[in-house]
């Protein structure tokens, strides 16, 4: 690997954040007019659906971009890179901080059984033999299992965020959400509290603009979109960490 990929650079960091965000506030502002009465009526099912997965794809690239700030890679001002991870995650409402933390516990013990804070595999003991989606025929079997794979990428980042899914086992109930989960050590649980801060404050001016545009128009410009976040993050992540 050529050294120069090894060289921080912050003016190139925020000209892709940037890109990314004026991409995201161009799909923002052309969504408005998705439901424009000029339009025939069968638009917006064909429109929504466009907006929504290209929306998704943009926003995960923030997601990724926040996710290089945590690895210190945005910047060699780490402040400035926290500042900037602090931002891009929780509008995506990822608490940086605890992910930020939790993820660094995760590369160092990668393909621990006990350690690892994301994918910790069943054991056999666990899962046991039989699976459920075995004794159906093969359509429903392959019905039960789409219900599965879309159950993992829709619920999957969230449940591990609420309560450590997937993660090592600490024996008492784990939230990226509580300074004081065994997560963090205790000169970490204030960056806990800035980063649920954050989010309130997110989840305000979404609370807000739902309250006065419509909640059906947030669930069309931001949830959806959010959720296929949710759905590229959990995917690539589990391939990642899957023997194939």
């Amino acid at each position: 690997v050529p050294k120069h990929c090894f060289e921080r650079n912050t003016l190139t960091a925020l000209r892709y954040t940037f890109t990314d965000i004026a991409v995201a506030a161009a799909l923002f502002y052309a969504s408005s007019f998705i439901s424009h009465p000029a339009l025939p009526w069968f638009a917006p099912l064909i429109l929504w659906p466009i907006y929504w997965v290209c929306q998704g794809c943009i926003l995960t690239g923030l997601w990724v971009i926040a996710h290089e700030c945590g690895h210190r890679a945005f910047s060699d001002n780490f402040v400035f890179g926290d500042l900037v991870g602090l931002i891009l995650h929780s509008s995506l409402l990822v608490p940086y901080h605890s992910w930020r933390i939790s993820h660094a516990k995760h590369h160092q013990n990668t393909n621990s059984m006990e350690s690892d804070e994301v994918f910790i595999p069943y054991t056999r003991t666990e899962v046991g033999t039989f699976q459920p989606w075995d004794e159906f025929p093969n359509p429903a079997s392959v019905a039960l299992r789409v219900v599965q794979i879309f159950k993992m990428l829709t619920f999957g980042w969230p449940a591990h965020l609420i309560y450590h899914a997937t993660g090592k086992k600490y024996g008492r109930y784990t939230s990226h959400f509580d300074p004081w989960a065994p997560l963090f050590r205790d000169n970490q649980r204030h960056l806990i509290i800035l980063s649920d801060a954050a989010l309130l404050t997110v989840l305000s001016v979404l609370g807000y603009l739902g309250w006065t545009n419509g909640f059906g128009w947030l669930f069309c410009v931001y949830v959806v979109p959010y959720l296929i976040v949710n759905m590229w993050l959990v995917l690539i992540t589990d391939l990642q960490h899957t023997d194939i």
